[in-house]
């Protein structure tokens, strides 16, 4: 098996691959006595997570089904099942605006999905290669690098408002206050 750590609230969220029946789990632990509490089966190779702010959702990016699944880690159980672009890796969560940002790899786009419906808001084209994202609820806008174009793209809602030329490559995004 090989495992990597999701998230953690009052439980251990892990992601397992057991190759033997080539299937992806979501198996919950507890912290403190390493018993296992239950376990979702998954899409196709989870890469990108995120829990919101209550620990009442997480979102896991599927990069070879192509899609977000919605969980309940308070009991796993799949809320949601939303198609997406192709290899999604990256999410951004706007709480505030009930906004859930997806960059998907190799479809060069952001998928904007509403949080409140669980339906797809709007798709963004990118240049190729989106590789950062951050979000600033205040602003109610997201910031996604895009490594080939050597540019930070300014989102509000589901449409670019800004295209900002930075340096070479940018790789990784950070904001102040």
């Amino acid at each position: 098996r090989r495992r990597a750590r999701l998230a953690e609230a009052s439980a251990a969220l892990v992601a397992e691959y057991e190759s033997a029946t080539n299937t992806q789990f979501l198996v919950s632990y507890n912290p403190r006595t390493g018993a296992e509490r239950g376990r979702v089966k998954l899409g196709g190779d989870p890469r990108g997570t995120l829990l919101n702010a209550d620990a009442s959702r997480l979102y896991v990016a599927h990069s070879f089904s192509n899609d977000v699944y919605v969980i309940d880690p308070r009991n796993l159980a799949t809320l949601a099942i939303i198609p997406v672009g192709l290899k999604p890796f990256g999410l951004a969560l706007d709480e505030n605006a009930h906004r859930l940002y997806v960059t998907n790899y190799e479809s060069d786009s952001l998928s904007v999905i509403n949080t409140d419906t669980n339906q797809i808001a709007g798709t963004i084209p990118l240049a190729m290669m989106p590789t950062a994202w951050e979000v600033n609820e205040t602003m109610q806008r997201a910031y996604v690098a895009n490594a080939s174009s050597d540019s930070v793209f300014v989102i509000e809602g589901a449409r670019v408002i800004k295209e900002i030329g930075v340096g070479r490559h940018p790789t990784d995004l950070a904001r102040d206050a």
